[in-house]
């Protein structure tokens, strides 16, 4: 959301409105406007047609294609989207673009190459303003990468944080917290040849943290991380998701873990 406008992404083609004052009770009149991938709303819901919005043809632009998996917002209101596809608009774009405020392609963004394959979650930290995205790759802009990498928000990769090799699974959520330790979760059974089932905090060079990693199994998907504190004040992490199992106990799609000063 910005100035009170909501930007929306996904797989969608159409955005669909009614007119109400020709409508009936047993038929409502609709008017469809094709809008691939990409749209803004005005506060009201309707259409703002100065977001990827061509007047010539009354419809969007070739947006992508291939699905948006996710995206998110910078400071000063850029998106950035990735996915499945491989170009937006017709300018390349592999799996990750940046899209500026008024819906075009951002081509100053410095992701070369993009990844090689899907990717299907981005995070970004609003401390430290770095990036993560996680998926089905195994090289971004020709580096090798197993399925996590941590950008800055020009595109260009952080190499300080190096992810090691995962088996038994893909990673399918990564975070990084305030303190520069970073959150990974997904179907993961090994890191680096240690256990980790589903879930681990890396240092920000992409080292196990000693002392974070002593939980059990992990089964589901994280969506969000929030920062917080116990009821006695110590650090603490919210996990939001679909899953059932934290630590090899049942849990319901939440739940707080205490973490190390």
């Amino acid at each position: 959301v910005k100035d009170n406008k909501v930007i929306a992404i996904g797989a969608f083609e159409n955005y669909l409105s009614y007119y109400y004052f020709r409508s009936t009770r047993d038929m409502l009149v609709r008017d469809i406007t094709k809008m691939n991938n990409l749209v803004r709303f005005n506060e009201d819901g309707s259409l703002d047609q100065s977001f990827n919005y061509n007047a010539a043809t009354k419809q969007s632009y070739a947006g992508a294609n291939g699905y948006l998996a996710s995206g998110i917002m910078l400071s000063d209101g850029k998106i950035i989207a990735i996915g499945s596809f491989t170009t937006f608009n017709g300018i390349k774009a592999n799996r990750i673009v940046r899209i500026n405020t008024n819906g075009s392609v951002d081509e100053t963004f410095a992701s070369g190459n993009g990844a090689d394959d899907v990717v299907n979650s981005i995070t970004q930290n609003a401390v430290t303003k770095k990036i993560l995205i996680t998926g089905a790759f195994k090289n971004y802009n020709g580096q090798p990468y197993n399925g996590v990498v941590m950008l800055n928000e020009d595109g260009s990769i952080d190499s300080q944080f190096k992810m090691g090799l995962l088996s038994g699974g893909l990673p399918s959520f990564a975070t990084q917290l305030n303190n520069g330790k970073v959150v990974i979760a997904g179907a993961f059974d090994r890191y680096n040849n240690v256990v980790r089932q589903g879930f681990m905090i890396l240092n920000a060079d992409g080292t196990l943290a000693a002392g974070y990693n002593n939980t059990g199994a992990f089964n589901g998907a994280i969506s969000k991380v929030i920062e917080t504190t116990t009821a006695l004040g110590t650090p603490a992490l919210l996990i939001i998701g679909s899953f059932d199992k934290f630590n090899n106990t049942r849990v319901g799609n939440i739940v707080r873990v205490e973490i190390k000063n």
